[in-house]
């Protein structure tokens, strides 16, 4: 996301007077969601929808078990435990029901609010302190370390106003609370050192599970899966995108006449420079042996036709290993495929891209097609 493009945008809408400010205002929070969305990666991809799935189930069992314990309570008076538990039942429907509809970063920070009053509301019943336990877990798992830190801190101080406001006689030094107060400072230290140690343990397994070893590159079902989704995404906004496949020119000779290792380290470098010239949203994969993909959000065809020369000349740049002098002079050629123009479906624009880098291939090679039989 370009952050001083999005700070322009608000202060310009600060400016405007408010009865011109609701059709720039709705364009504006269209902006910051398309780039937020042109942003993601497989990696958040797939933890977004393990937090969808947490988010989801949490809230529907939390509001049924809501309802039962309100249905095997006896309440001789419709007290504001009562009534709370009631719009509480309510709240984790509504939590589930944003984030099915999309709204999952709202559903981030509502659900552990919500999950903090139905602790505060335990408390004051003197049913214990137990459902506290499940609110530092939740809360470092929908947020990053030091954000949910905060968030966690905010919650306690909530939680604890909470039950002093339906206790006037409590005070810090009654059980309950003390209780509380100890609990959700060793959850807090727990949490936050074994979220500490696993964070480079789940980078280096993320890394595994979504990446190629040798270029670093994503593997090929990884970003057929991304591509797919990218797609529908671009097709209800009615955007563009850019599809490029490269392939190095010569490779074959540099693996039989050096041997595989140089042909490996050559793959290793190809892999360096295509992650260095990668924008935010854009996502590069090995799609098997020397051919590479590339998806371009945002980008029309001349920008795209700039990147892929620009990546050209610098894999055209690296020495094969073995130091230069002989045969094995390596090259790029890439073919170009736009959405929309070149096809609406996963298959159709692989079909164009993979033969206008034939084309590219039989027609000398080293070099860029984006229209068919034509150098771009």
């Amino acid at each position: 996301m370009n952050k001083r493009a999005d700070l322009g945008r608000i202060w310009s809408f600060l400016n405007t007077p408010i009865s011109l400010r609701v059709k720039p205002a709705a364009a504006l929070i269209s902006a910051v969601i398309h780039d937020w969305r042109h942003q993601q990666t497989p990696e958040r991809v797939a933890f977004y929808r393990q937090q969808y799935e947490l988010i989801i189930s949490l809230s529907l069992v939390m509001s049924v078990f809501t309802l039962l314990e309100l249905l095997f309570e006896q309440h001789p008076e419709y007290d504001i435990p009562y009534v709370l538990s009631v719009v509480l039942s309510g709240a984790f429907l509504v939590c589930a029901v944003l984030t099915w509809r999309g709204f999952q970063r709202i559903s981030s920070y509502l659900l552990p609010l919500i999950l903090a009053v139905f602790v505060a509301i335990q408390i004051s019943r003197h049913t214990g302190i137990s459902w506290a336990f499940l609110l530092p877990p939740v809360v470092l798992f929908l947020h990053p370390l030091r954000r949910g830190l905060q968030l966690l801190a905010g919650i306690t101080i909530l939680v604890l106003l909470i039950v002093m406001g339906a206790h006037t006689q409590i005070m810090l030094r009654d059980e309950q609370a003390f209780e509380f107060i100890v609990s959700m400072l060793i959850l807090l230290v727990v949490c936050a050192v074994l979220v500490e140690q696993l964070h480079g343990s789940l980078a280096a397994v993320a890394t595994a599970a979504f990446r190629e070893p040798l270029t670093g590159l994503y593997r090929r079902d990884i970003f057929n899966e991304f591509f797919a989704k990218h797609l529908r995404m671009v097709q209800r906004a009615r955007g563009s995108f850019a599809l490029l496949m490269f392939d190095i020119d010569n490779f074959k000779a540099v693996n039989d006449i050096r041997g595989h290792g140089a042909g490996d380290e050559l793959l290793r470098r190809v892999g360096e420079v295509l992650r260095g010239n990668l924008r935010a949203g854009d996502i590069a994969a090995r799609f098997g042996g020397d051919e590479f993909l590339l998806l371009l959000a945002d980008c029309p065809g001349n920008q795209a036709v700039e990147a892929a020369n620009r990546l050209r000349l610098q894999i055209n740049a690296l020495n094969a290993p073995g130091g230069p002098g002989d045969s094995c002079r390596i090259s790029a050629s890439a073919g170009i495929a736009l959405y929309p123009a070149d096809g609406s479906t996963v298959e159709a624009l692989f079909e164009a891209a993979d033969q206008r880098l034939l084309t590219a291939k039989r027609s000398g090679r080293d070099r860029v097609i984006m229209a068919a039989g034509r150098d771009a």
